[in-house]
């Protein structure tokens, strides 16, 4: 893992800076220790921007992601999780929402900054698997945290992929956050068609001040709606 510094002539070698090891599918950067500079989310750890400039780097425990089925171990499902650093509980501090990204039967939860300084983390469960309850999903290789209800608060958005499928149609899900500070959430269903996605981004496409969400398949399934053909899924937002 690491990040390269953009010269005063960009057209000019970028300086290469190592920060860690690194594993498959998303980082995600923020302020985790409130000192104003930016650090570095990877699954199970975070790097502490320890100079403020990015040229030394300390690791510091986050908590574990979810480990591979049984039946799905291939090298990128372990320890693949997308992130985003936001403000779950509006408490000021900048908290973590994961997903794991790569394999079916995943689960979405974040993680409470307790202390500010990002040495102490209380793990909220969003989603988890019951296989007495479902079917098992498909892998949520796409994660947004952002209001999509006009509340103010932070909801999730997410939505199941075909190239790592479930044991039924792939779905998009919101995850809504009822009281606010991400105690209580509600699933919301708002497609399903038979069509996943994959690295699904949100923004206002038709300006009308509503988040909308555009998705796309890593690797459309033979048996989607669309006979296996590669397609964008556009979600408008009329509500």
């Amino acid at each position: 893992m690491r990040w390269y510094k953009i010269p005063a002539d960009p057209s000019a070698p970028w300086v290469r800076h190592d920060v860690g090891p690194a594993v498959h599918a998303g980082l995600a950067v923020g302020d985790l220790d409130g000192d104003g500079d930016l650090d570095i989310v990877r699954t199970n750890v975070w790097f502490e921007n320890v100079r403020g400039d990015g040229t030394l780097w300390q690791v510091r425990p986050l908590g574990p992601s979810t480990p591979p089925p049984p039946d799905f171990q291939p090298y990128f499902a372990f320890d693949a999780t997308i992130a985003v650093v936001c403000d779950v509980n509006g408490d000021g501090r900048a908290d973590i929402v994961m997903v794991d990204a790569e394999i079916p039967g995943g689960q979405l939860w974040w993680m409470e900054n307790l202390d500010g300084q990002g040495r102490a983390w209380r793990r909220h469960d969003v989603y988890t698997w019951d296989p007495a309850r479902e079917p098992r999903r498909g892998a949520y290789h796409s994660l947004y945290a952002g209001d999509l209800d006009g509340d103010g608060d932070v909801d999730i958005l997410s939505c199941e992929m075909e190239a790592v499928p479930g044991d039924a149609p792939p779905r998009y899900y919101i995850w809504e956050n009822v009281d606010g500070v991400g105690g209580r959430w509600q699933e919301h269903v708002i497609l399903d068609v038979n069509l996943g996605g994959h690295a699904a981004v949100v923004g206002d496409v038709t300006g009308n001040g509503l988040p909308d969400v555009i998705a796309k398949p890593w690797k459309p399934r033979p048996d989607n709606a669309l006979g296996g053909r590669m397609h964008v899924v556009f979600l408008e937002n009329i509500s």
